[in-house]
């Protein structure tokens, strides 16, 4: 098993710091798949560059996702880092904290997630008060855990060295540890290839054998309005019940 470096906190424990307001404790620890430290606000989604603003909401997008692509994940704001030593990772070695109004709306950058990323998910907002200083403290960007079943979150923007591609570009990005992994052309081609689903044939062989039974039954009684066996509906709706309950 792998050692987990000591300057590494679990998410609870984050969390358990910005809750306390003791942020100096965050001081040395090393960022991860889960744990993203940034200074102020790290999108500047409201520049009035346009080249510079959608090179923001491109980061976010991408962020984000990547960040939904893989675990849940607190971006916290209003740390510096730096790089570790011997290492390619970064630390936090100080406090850069900011006040409440220096922060996000968490409309704002939802709105920007809801044009750009596919499917839709949400994030939290929230902004925690230092200990020492009730008016000024850490904002937080909280990306929470998603259904595999949403699994990949798809942007259609991207930020490639400088020149934003949007309309023709989709791409899928995924965070490992503290660096973005762009899914490859060959991986998302073996995602697109249509396969058999299992669920959905059983589900059309139930409707078949249904639609056989109800035409037996017309021949005995109608089958229009009230008239309609109501045991042959229900035989459907458990059977379909069954189906799903089995995957």
């Amino acid at each position: 098993m792998t050692d987990i470096p000591a300057n590494i906190l679990t998410l609870k424990q984050v969390s358990e710091i910005l809750d306390s307001g003791d942020f100096d404790k965050l001081i040395g620890i090393r960022e991860n798949d889960f744990f993203e430290a940034k200074s102020g606000k790290p999108y500047d989604v409201d520049n009035p560059d346009r080249k510079l603003k959608a090179t923001a909401i491109a980061s976010l997008a991408t962020d984000l996702a990547s960040m939904a692509n893989n675990k849940e994940c607190l971006i916290v704001c209003g740390l510096v880092t730096a790089k570790e030593l011997n290492s390619p990772h970064d630390v936090v070695t100080s406090l850069c904290l900011i006040p409440v109004d220096g922060f996000y709306a968490g409309s704002k950058l939802q709105a920007i997630l809801n044009n750009l990323v596919h499917p839709k998910f949400t994030i939290d907002i929230k902004w925690y008060p230092s200990a020492k200083d009730k008016n000024l403290g850490l904002g937080v960007i909280h990306v929470p855990a998603q259904s595999e079943s949403a699994k990949r979150f798809i942007v259609e923007v991207c930020d490639f060295d400088g020149d934003i591609l949007k309309g023709g570009f989709f791409g899928i990005p995924v965070r490992n540890d503290d660096t973005i992994r762009w899914v490859r052309s060959s991986e998302i081609y073996q995602l697109t290839r249509r396969e058999t689903n299992s669920t959905q044939d059983m589900l059309v062989e139930i409707r078949d054998q249904n639609l056989a039974i109800l035409s037996e039954l017309s021949t005995i009684s109608p089958l229009n309005g009230s008239n309609r066996p109501s045991s042959t509906s229900r035989l459907l709706d458990q059977k379909i019940m069954e189906v799903l309950d089995e995957q």
